[in-house]
């Protein structure tokens, strides 16, 4: 009989502390994702890779990285071209100065010497960050 009360005894102990974390655990926020994310219409820039006029040659930072740099100014928006998170519409970027430097690098994209190569974020750059909005009509 004593060994039947100790097993019942342990059982309640393992009942009372499975219950007590259980309701540790319903009463504990949830984890959440504190990454910024775009919302419909937030604008989201365009940047290239960065190369030299002359050969074509991939431009790094100080620690090695290669370095994007914004796509050229649209005269259609006064901007670096953006497209809009959310937003089904056609964009047009229509480079007005076209400056040597940059119309040796077109040669170089155009002759398939070097790949323009652009990329978009997947998520804004901070929480701070907050591109403007445009109408999406």
């Amino acid at each position: 009989m004593a060994n039947m009360t100790g097993r019942i005894s342990l059982l309640v102990q393992l009942c009372l502390v499975f219950f007590t974390a259980l309701a540790r655990a319903a009463t504990q926020e949830p984890l959440v994702d504190e990454k910024p994310i775009y919302r419909a219409g937030d604008a989201i820039p365009v940047t290239c890779l960065n190369r030299t006029s002359d050969t074509g040659e991939h431009v790094t930072d100080a620690s090695g990285q290669l370095q994007y740099v914004p796509f050229p100014v649209c005269n259609e928006t006064g901007r670096p071209l953006e497209i809009y998170f959310g937003v089904e519409k056609d964009i047009n970027c229509t480079i007005d100065f076209i400056s040597d430097p940059m119309f040796h690098l077109l040669e170089f994209y155009v002759h398939n010497d070097a790949p323009m190569t652009c990329r978009i974020p997947t998520r804004p750059f901070s929480a701070s960050y907050k591109a403007p909005k445009e109408d999406p009509s």
